[in-house]
């Protein structure tokens, strides 16, 4: 996933740091989970109380715990696309 903290280890950006919150690196559970600025996306969704209760190492860890734990599976693809595909669209557009 072309992150910001991928871009960086590849050489081809300097800067890690989320353009949402400009708070912590942008890795990928950090862009599609963990970031503040995406609070008002999760809350409304049935992994609400999993993001406030259960922490995950990285991306795959979150993805295993949603596989396995909930029926909402097709919920959390279509919120996590939707949220890559506006972080992507934003990204461009600062090109």
């Amino acid at each position: 996933m072309p992150t910001k903290e991928a871009l960086v280890r590849r050489t081809i950006i300097e800067d890690r740091l989320c353009d949402r919150c400009h708070a912590t690196y942008e890795a990928p559970l950090h862009a599609l989970w963990l970031c503040k600025e995406l609070d008002t996306v999760w809350e409304r969704s049935a992994h609400c109380q999993a993001r406030r209760e259960t922490n995950f190492l990285n991306f795959k860890e979150l993805l295993s715990w949603i596989l396995t734990q909930t029926s909402e599976v097709e919920l959390f693809a279509m919120i996590a696309w939707g949220i890559w595909n506006q972080h992507r669209a934003y990204g461009l557009s600062l090109n």
